[in-house]
């Protein structure tokens, strides 16, 4: 199959945040199904890191679909090499490291890098299915989550399921960005308020056609990308991040590693596109604290600095300097 599209998740069968066997078996068939539905050669590359002994492995315990335009390949990162990492006998698993594992041996000519609790909205699936991607552009969507009672298996339910507000737990769009953040925050389906006001910005350019985008212009402040969830949808060219070299491979919480990826690419000189609603994903919702939100953020920091495990604070993306206070000896 010649693939277009890879998509990289990392995970491992430790019941993080909660019933993660029942969510990630939702992403796989509903990427299977869109795959089909679409007709766009997709390859699943899923990183199993550290895999614990006591637990069946992840191939015992998932159905991987199969069908002509989808297929899955299952990459081990065995305990002996997790252990070489610091802090490995405090964290069980290196997420941003992992997804470099699996963008490193894709082969679909572009590579999108999400999670195993994420569902694509029909509407976006459909825009990459039209292969008019370009080469030199990092394409983000805004993540909405989503209540956990999200049917299992019935897709066109799924769907309509997502994109009911009564089961929206939260909306993750474009922060520090004033006023932009207020129209979209206004219509979280079609954008119509955000496209009506489109020329009252002089830093990002918002596009009605051929899909509803926001393009960021070039030598605008790195504070402006679309960095909120983007590790749940980070997508560009094989080539783009092989120059960037991947995610920094920090030995630390993933929090904020995703974020300066995108930072990474935009002063390489590759545009951010934001995908405007609906051309969302959702993000099915897990335990408290299992990751960050704004309601416990403080409950997940308040576990990892008990744990000593490094954590990366946001402005550490605006002070270089303090990555080397972080991850001093």
């Amino acid at each position: 199959m010649n693939c277009y599209l890879s998509v990289v998740v990392v995970s491992r069968n430790d019941d993080h945040g909660g019933d993660p066997l029942r969510r990630t078996q939702i992403f796989l068939n509903s990427l299977a199904y869109q795959a089909k539905k679409y007709k766009l050669p997709l390859e699943m590359l899923f990183v199993e890191w550290n895999p614990p002994d006591e637990k069946p492995k992840i191939r015992d315990v998932l159905d991987f679909p199969l069908n002509p335009w989808f297929y899955s390949r299952i990459i081990t990162v065995p305990p002996e090499l997790h252990a070489g990492f610091r802090h490995g006998d405090r964290q069980p698993l290196f997420q941003m490291i992992g997804k470099n594992v699996g963008i490193r041996r894709a082969v679909g000519e572009f590579i999108l890098t999400t999670n195993i609790d994420i569902i694509l909205d029909d509407t976006l699936f459909e825009c990459i299915a039209q292969k008019n991607l370009d080469n030199y552009c990092m394409y983000r969507a805004d993540r909405y989550d989503i209540s956990n009672t999200i049917p299992e298996n019935d897709h066109a339910m799924q769907q309509n399921y997502c994109r009911t507000i009564k089961n929206h737990v939260r909306r993750n769009h474009r922060f520090n960005s004033g006023r932009y953040k207020i129209l979209q925050e206004k219509d979280p389906f079609d954008s119509k308020f955000l496209l009506a006001k489109s020329k009252i910005f002089n830093w990002i350019e918002i596009k009605k056609e051929p899909f509803a985008m926001a393009v960021l212009k070039p030598n605008v402040s790195p504070g402006l990308l679309n960095c909120n969830a983007c590790g749940d949808f980070t997508l560009m060219h094989r080539d783009a991040w092989t120059n960037i070299r991947g995610y920094g491979e920090f030995e630390a919480w993933s929090l904020h590693i995703d974020s300066i990826g995108c930072i990474q690419a935009y002063l390489a000189g590759y545009t951010e596109i934001s995908f405007l609603p609906p051309l969302v994903c959702y993000h099915i919702e897990h335990a408290p604290a299992s990751g960050w939100t704004p309601e416990n953020g403080h409950l997940l920091q308040e576990r990892i600095q008990k744990n000593g495990i490094p954590l990366l604070d946001f402005n550490i993306m605006t002070d270089p300097a303090t990555i080397i206070q972080t991850f001093a000896a």
